[in-house]
């Protein structure tokens, strides 16, 4: 028994001895939300000189954190209301960092107006993860990528009362918006402005004028498994030549249209509930041909589908609530038909849905 007691005693020597600062039981580290390492950096709004236990790199302001990391660092923030605007690098030097909120409801970044953004990235290979994002009443965008930066994540984060909620500038790509919510953007809730293979995965998109908007060539982007609900006007527009995108897997409900394309073609609209919404559920506009539209519901919306001046554009295997074959089942023979802009220009699509799809 005793020499159990030996080992036991030396393995705690061992392995607890210099992993970990020494953290005092009255600090906020005591309950960290990551581990904590000498090279990590850490900005606390509560922090002063006297706390007891930190002896980790720690400040008070983000931006300063910020400024203090190289490239691969974490810089990880806990719960508070930082009142500035942050720089995720400079024109001249990159900081490829992770920057990770300690709750995403309450570590909150209030932006100062006479700035163009809360934050703004200007490096690529950039982790933000667990914020509130508050552009202070509509009067500043809350993260806005700058031209030429890619391989950018930003996850599980709240953007709220911004002009726009999320904006992507020419040239920008391979960035994932995912998991967050963004909500009462006064311009847009996500904007794309020339830039390719991002992906837009699982966010509520709540409430802002347009929901999200792809312009000037964005091709090749993917948004999926979206709520996209209650904004004033468009849910997702995609306009000005943007093509090969894929939509699927959203909930586009109680928008004035639900998805609207402008001289866009080449993009698949498929597996998507589009309901509720108060003018077209799908306006296809100018020059928006060979597009895809197959396996969506389309539900109590004030006109499910409309195409203007747009051709060759493929429908099949759709839900459609206003179907006669729903409602006179000896009609079920006949297709479903799409009425244009013009009298007597027609699409069709031969294999309307009985059922709608669980999405």
């Amino acid at each position: 028994m005793k020499n159990k007691i030996v080992v036991l005693i030396a393995i705690v020597l061992i392995f607890g001895a210099g992993v970990l600062p020494s953290i005092s039981a009255n600090t906020k580290l005591k309950n960290s939300f990551s581990p904590l390492t000498k090279g990590d950096i850490y900005v606390d709004d509560d922090f002063n000189e006297s706390t007891p236990g930190w002896n980790v790199t720690h400040f008070n302001k983000i931006q300063d954190g910020i400024d203090a990391a190289v490239n691969f660092d974490n810089v990880y923030v806990y719960n508070g209301t930082y009142n500035e605007n942050i720089r995720i690098g400079t024109l001249i030097q990159e900081k490829k960092i992770t920057l990770i909120g300690e709750d995403r409801d309450s570590t909150i970044i209030l932006g100062v107006p006479g700035e163009d953004a809360v934050v703004t990235v200007l490096s690529s290979d950039v982790e933000m993860n667990g914020f509130t994002v508050d552009g202070n009443s509509n009067e500043l965008d809350g993260i806005r990528v700058t031209e030429l930066k890619q391989d950018i994540v930003l996850t599980n984060n709240k953007i709220v009362d911004c002009a726009r909620g999320i904006l992507l500038l020419l040239t920008t790509k391979r960035v994932e918006i995912s998991d967050s919510i963004i909500l009462n953007s006064e311009v847009v809730g996500i904007e794309l402005q020339e830039s390719d293979q991002n992906d837009i995965i699982n966010n509520d998109v709540l409430e802002n004028k347009v929901g999200i908007q792809l312009t000037a060539a964005s091709v090749q982007n993917s948004i999926e498994g979206n709520i996209v609900s209650n904004n004033n006007l468009e849910g997702i527009t995609i306009g000005a030549l943007s093509t090969d995108n894929t939509l699927v897997g959203n909930n586009i409900t109680d928008n004035q249209i639900g998805i609207k394309l402008s001289a866009s073609s080449q993009n698949i609209i498929e597996s998507n509930n589009i309901q509720d919404n108060d003018m077209e559920g799908l306006l296809l506009t100018t020059l928006s041909n060979n597009n895809i539209i197959e396996k969506n519901n389309f539900i109590e919306n004030k006109k499910n589908a409309v195409y203007k001046a747009s051709k060759r554009n493929t429908w099949d295997e759709n839900y459609w609530d206003d179907w006669i074959g729903l409602k006179i089942p000896i009609f079920q023979i006949f297709p479903k038909v799409i009425r244009g802009g013009i009298i007597f220009r027609l699409n069709f699509d031969r294999n309307p849905m009985l059922e709608p799809y669980v999405i």
